[in-house]
C-alpha cells in the first residue's frame, strides 16, 4: 500500500503505511528503507531509518538502490555509485540498475561513463523502449550528440512503443533541438493523443509554438503543463517561460 501511495506522490500517507508495516514486523529491512525514502520526500531526515534498513537487509536490492538515492541527494555520488555497484553484483542482468548508474555518473559529470551504462542497459534488453528513451533523454538533458545519439535512440523508442507518450515526447524534443519544429509538433500532438494529461508534452508543445510565433497556443500549452503537474520540474520550466514571454 505504501509503495502504491508513493507512486502517486502521496508521501505522507505512504510514510504512515510503511510505519505500520514496521510496527507489524520491526525486522523488515525494506520497510525501513521505504520509510526513509518517504520521510525525505516530506522534508524529514530519513538517515536513521536507512541505517536500520542497511543493518537488517544489507543484500536487498531495494535497500541498496534506495541508499544510492539517498547519497545522490546528499551530492555524494561516489557513495551512491558504490551502493549501485553492490546491487549490480547481486543482480548483474538488471538493466534498471545500469540506467541508475548512467544517471548517477551523468549527475557526477562523467558523461562518457554515463553513456556506457545507458548503452549497457540497452544491450541487456534491446526490445524495451524505456531504455532507448533513457539514452535519448540523457543526451538531450546534457545537449550532446543530438543528431548522432539522441535522435536515433528516440526513434527506436518510438518504433518499439509507438503509442507511448513518453517516447513520442522524447522524439519531439529531439526534433525541436534540431530546429525541425513542424515534425516535432506532429510527434508531440501524437503524445497528447495517447495521453492528454501528459504534462511534459504540453510543455514541449508550448516551446514549439513559441518558436513558431504562436503566442496564444503557446500560453495555453504552458498553462496546461503547470495545471497538470503542479510543483514539478516541468511546471517550473513552464512558469519560467511564461514569465519570460508573458510578463
Amino acid at each position: 500500500v505504501g509503495r502504491v501511495l508513493a507512486s502517486f506522490n502521496e508521501w505522507e500517507l505512504a510514510a504512515e503505511a510503511f510505519h505500520q508495516s514496521i510496527l507489524s514486523r520491526p525486522d523488515y529491512g525494506e520497510a525501513w528503507a521505504y520509510l526513509s525514502e518517504a520521510r525525505q520526500h516530506i522534508g524529514q531526515d530519513g538517515s536513521a531509518d536507512l541505517e536500520r534498513a542497511l543493518a537488517l537487509a544489507p543484500d536487498s536490492l531495494a535497500v541498496m538502490t534506495l541508499a544510492s538515492l539517498y547519497w545522490q541527494r546528499q551530492g555524494d555520488y561516489d557513495q551512491a555509485i558504490a551502493y549501485l555497484n553492490a546491487a549490480v553484483a547481486v543482480d548483474p542482468g538488471n538493466p534498471v540498475l545500469q540506467v541508475e548508474l548512467g544517471r548517477t555518473f551523468a549527475e557526477k559529470g562523467d558523461l562518457a561513463a554515463a553513456q556506457g551504462y545507458y548503452q549497457k542497459a540497452i544491450e541487456l534488453d534491446p526490445h524495451e523502449s524505456a531504455y532507448w528513451r533513457s539514452l535519448a533523454e540523457f543526451a538531450l538533458s546534457k545537449q550532446i550528440q543530438i543528431r548522432e545519439l539522441a535522435l536515433p535512440a528516440a526513434r527506436q523508442a518510438v518504433l518499439l512503443a509507438p503509442a507511448d507518450p513518453a517516447a513520442l515526447d522524447v522524439m519531439g524534443q529531439a526534433l525541436l533541438m534540431l530546429d525541425d519544429s513542424l515534425t516535432a509538433e506532429r510527434f508531440l500532438r501524437r503524445a497528447l493523443q495517447a495521453d492528454p494529461k501528459y504534462a511534459a508534452a504540453h510543455l514541449h508543445l508550448g516551446q514549439v509554438y513559441l518558436l513558431q510565433g504562436d503566442r496564444l497556443h503557446a500560453r495555453q500549452e504552458l498553462d496546461q503543463a503547470i495545471a497538470l503537474a503542479p510543483g514539478s520540474t516541468t511546471a517550473a520550466i513552464a512558469d519560467r517561460l511564461l514569465q519570460r514571454y508573458f510578463p
